[in-house]
């Protein structure tokens, strides 16, 4: 199959592999730059885990390899893993010997570790991407085997000594590409996203936050909800036994669209949605994972909080009256959703794709890359 795939090798200049995690807000990224890439005739194909695999585009080459997480407290677990994360090592080794990219980017994830060793033993030139506002563990690692390191914002914490580190933005999914002006509709829209991971609080608790509104307001709003696909049936229900408008999906494929239309959005502070809700300029509520490593998404949530640019929302303080309350303010506050509007947009950064192109053209034509070391 990677044969076939490639059957058009030659008439590209190069081929880059992306390694990537398995959840959205490392694939997002790499999509985007995939996207970039085959734009300008750069072959690109991706090495993930499963969970990856689900979310990249099925026009592109899918290589799954074993990959675990070290944070589990279980010794036995932990030794487990690693022999996992040395068979992925090992899978990754043979696919790069006969893929041969001309290069490897990490997005960060466990699933990246393997592949960026093994690309360092083959000596394929390797850059790897921080996402997050504060540089995650598998990244710190496979610094000193990267030719450098991309981030995502201008105070991002923890990055590496003695790494060339590189500020470039956060590529945004295509859909994303250009300005989004905003579809006026008659209703209030609010867009709820639980992120890839999905979680309880999207799937029942706000839910029942929105059906304790004002019935003149709840006759007006319009909900948009990505939940699970386990949950689908029961929210999609209790919407319509509350007679709310809405419509539930696992994945909106159209979500710049959804994005135009939202007066209101609800989500995680993952990297992406952070870097979306700024690209677009929309008013959001960002409940930040509180499990997530190295407490990242609080992290991430900060920046955009830090230039009034969104309300954080501790998942650990939750109560469907709070909730509630905070969305009632939201929605007859125009003035302030205008201001998180606007100042959400300060953190933007457009250019992060051309960035990493630009960067690429300059290794693989042997000319200096420009970074900083610290």
């Amino acid at each position: 199959m990677f044969k076939k795939y490639f059957k058009n090798h030659k008439s590209h200049s190069y081929s880059v592999a992306l390694a990537t995690g398995g959840t959205g807000g490392h694939i997002f990224p790499a999509i985007a730059l995939a996207n970039a890439l085959d734009s300008k005739g750069i072959k690109t194909f991706f090495i993930t885990d499963n969970r990856g695999k689900a979310l990249i585009p099925s026009n592109y080459f899918k290589k799954v390899i074993i990959a675990e997480t070290l944070s589990n407290k279980s010794l036995l677990i932990k030794i487990i893993n690693v022999l996992k994360l040395k068979v992925g090592f090992l899978q990754s080794l043979h696919f790069l010997f006969l893929s041969k990219p001309n290069f490897i980017i990490g997005f960060g994830g466990y699933p990246s570790i393997g592949p960026i060793i093994a690309g360092w033993f083959l000596k394929i030139p390797s850059l790897i991407h921080e996402q997050n506002a504060i540089v995650g563990r598998a990244n710190k690692i496979l610094s000193r085997f990267s030719l450098c390191l991309m981030y995502s914002w201008k105070n991002t914490k923890n990055l590496p000594i003695n790494s060339l580190n590189i500020f470039t933005g956060l590529p945004v999914r295509k859909e994303f590409s250009n300005k989004l002006k905003r579809v006026p509709t008659k209703k209030f829209n609010i867009l709820i996203l639980g992120g890839t991971q999905g979680a309880r609080i999207f799937g029942e608790n706000i839910p029942k936050s929105i059906i304790k509104l004002p019935s003149e307001i709840r006759n007006n709003l319009f909900i948009y909800h990505q939940v699970r696909n386990e949950q689908i049936e029961k929210i999609s229900k209790f919407y319509e036994n509350n007679k709310i408008n809405s419509i539930t999906k696992t994945f909106f494929n159209d979500i710049s669209k959804i994005y135009r239309k939202a007066d209101l959005v609800i989500c995680r502070s993952g990297a992406s949605s952070i870097a979306e809700l700024s690209f677009v300029g929309k008013a959001s509520i960002l409940i930040p994972l509180n499990k997530a490593m190295d407490n990242h998404q609080m992290e991430n949530a900060k920046l955009l909080e830090e230039i009034n640019g969104t309300i954080i929302f501790n998942e650990n303080h939750f109560t469907t009256n709070k909730f509630s309350n905070l969305i009632y303010q939201i929605i007859l506050d125009k003035r302030k959703r205008s201001k998180l509007e606007k100042n959400s947009t300060l953190l933007s950064k457009s250019n992060s794709t051309k960035i990493i192109l630009n960067l690429l053209s300059n290794i693989h034509e042997n000319k200096k890359i420009i970074g900083e070391k610290i």
